[in-house]
């Protein structure tokens, strides 16, 4: 079983790992926002030393194809190629994802919320799956 914390707080990831075997973080824009990160690489770069060889997943913002792959590239550069890139499975982030994946990006699929969105992602090559479930 994998276990992976969906924050960006660096104090709750701290404490989790004192009592769980970590198999990743996740974040999205909307926990970020609530952290209140003034500088979201240098966040995430404290996040990735804390965690050390344990992946992070990093949602892109974009909401067309070329803006979730140029989102993806930035990650990348900033974070490195072990970065995971959560990417929604909607028609814009499948194509995204297609494309992504072709160039061997890690991927995510994330904000699913129906069966045939993560049958979609599957069949895309996502590494990960995040559905939601509320």
């Amino acid at each position: 079983m994998e276990i992976m914390l969906d924050t960006a707080n660096t104090q709750s990831i701290y404490s989790c790992q004192q009592f769980l075997n970590l198999t990743g973080v996740t974040t999205n824009p909307t926990i970020l926002k609530k952290e209140g990160a003034s500088n979201f690489f240098s966040h995430m770069k404290e996040i990735k030393k804390m965690i050390g060889q344990i992946p992070i997943h990093i949602q892109t913002i974009g909401r067309t194809e070329e803006e979730m792959i140029e989102d993806a590239q930035v990650i990348i550069e900033e974070l490195g190629k072990d970065t995971f890139i959560k990417v929604p499975v909607n028609q814009a982030g499948l194509q995204a994802i297609k494309k992504l994946k072709k160039e061997d990006y890690l991927i995510t699929g994330t904000a699913i919320y129906t069966e045939l969105q993560g049958y979609l992602a599957i069949n895309n090559g996502v590494d990960y799956i995040a559905p939601y479930y509320n």
